[in-house]
């Protein structure tokens, strides 16, 4: 599926609720997925996997262009960890 309407026809055959509906689910999980991030740190879909906060330290790196040395801050990340049963149906 590479669009989302492929993805809301897909879960509205599968499911039986109307592709409306279906669309607002859709639209409404990414504001869920990180609002559980800011609030536990890791958010979990079930059969797919788990979203977490990783944290990447301040580092030295440089400017390739001239060679000087920049510090880059420190930030929050996201990882996607994959679930056991999404690596396993993969194989």
């Amino acid at each position: 599926m590479k669009r989302k309407s492929d993805l809301v026809a897909a879960l509205a055959d599968k499911t039986g609720i109307s592709k409306t509906d279906v669309a607002s689910v859709i639209d409404a999980l990414p504001e869920i997925v990180v609002g559980g991030l800011k609030d536990e740190e890791e958010c979990i879909l079930p059969g797919l996997g788990k979203f977490k906060i990783g944290h990447r330290s301040e580092r030295v790196g440089r400017n390739p262009q001239t060679g000087d040395k920049v510090t880059i801050p420190a930030q929050n990340t996201i990882k996607f960890a994959a679930g056991k049963s999404l690596k396993d149906s993969i194989k």
